[in-house]
Formats: structure tokens, C-alpha cells, sequence
């Protein structure tokens, strides 16, 4: 048991270094998804797949919402993308973006 609580105390500076690298690469994935995507995660409430706009869902009474894991800023980016990396919910995230 000693040898590896030592290997493991041994290992935590790697394991650092390999998750600040993991975090600049997905800051750089976050920082793409929010230009290319940023804003336009969003669902109408009453029949999302008929009204497709702002304007259109107001008018028929339904509520404009922005999708759980969206791309509206860097933060969020991260978060559906660590979901992603983690393959939770990843079909659904998936067709959302690609609706958008």
C-alpha cells in the first residue's frame, strides 16, 4: 500500500502537467465553438421544429430558451465540451448544434 500512495504522489506533477495541456485544448475548441456557434443554440418552446425564429415563437405564444449545453460563451463552451469528451448526452448536444 506505501508504494502506491508514494507512486501516485510520484505521478501528480505529470498528471498536472497532461491536464493543463487538456485545458488549453479545449480552450482553444471552446474559444472556435463560441465564434462559429455562439448564440445560435437556441428552441422554441411550442413546436421548436416548425418556428425557427425569435420573432415566430412570440408571436404563436411560446417561449424563446437557449439549449442546457450551448456555445453562447467560453466557460459554457468548456462545460459542452468536457459533456462531450465525457460522452454524456452527446447525441442529443450533436443534433442541436447541428440544427443551429
Amino acid at each position: 500500500m506505501k508504494t502506491i500512495v508514494v507512486a501516485l504522489l510520484g505521478s501528480v506533477s505529470g498528471i498536472f502537467n497532461v491536464l493543463i495541456v487538456v485545458v488549453v485544448v479545449w480552450m482553444m475548441f471552446g474559444i472556435l465553438a463560441v465564434n462559429f456557434f455562439g448564440g445560435k443554440m437556441q428552441y422554441c418552446s411550442e413546436l421548436p421544429y416548425i418556428y425557427h425564429s425569435k420573432i415566430e415563437c412570440l408571436q404563436n405564444r411560446g417561449q424563446w430558451k437557449t439549449q442546457d449545453y450551448n456555445f453562447d460563451n467560453v466557460p459554457q463552451a468548456m462545460i459542452t465540451l468536457f459533456a462531450l469528451a465525457t460522452l454524456e448526452n452527446w447525441p442529443d448536444i450533436m443534433y442541436n448544434t447541428i440544427n443551429s
